[in-house]
């Protein structure tokens, strides 16, 4: 392969909305066709109860300079 995946990110990154869409459902199919079909299912029942993890928890938000003060007080 000719590219590293530093730069196949910052292409994917350039193309519109649709077009990431597309490659994000083609790869997902890639990995249920190719090795990780076959190592089980653990990536898939992770995929399928990530979204809902937020329903199900509260959490508080911040607004941006908040979060960015409290992140500068962690350096």
């Amino acid at each position: 392969m000719g590219k590293d995946i530093h730069q196949l990110q910052a292409e994917a990154r350039q193309l519109p909305a649709q077009d990431r869409a597309r490659l994000a459902r083609w790869l997902i199919a890639s990995l249920d066709a190719g090795e990780w079909a076959a190592s089980g299912q653990p990536w898939r029942t992770e995929a399928h109860e990530r979204p809902a993890t937020p329903r199900h928890t509260t959490t508080a938000g911040l607004h941006d300079n908040e979060a960015l003060a409290t992140l500068l007080k962690s350096v």
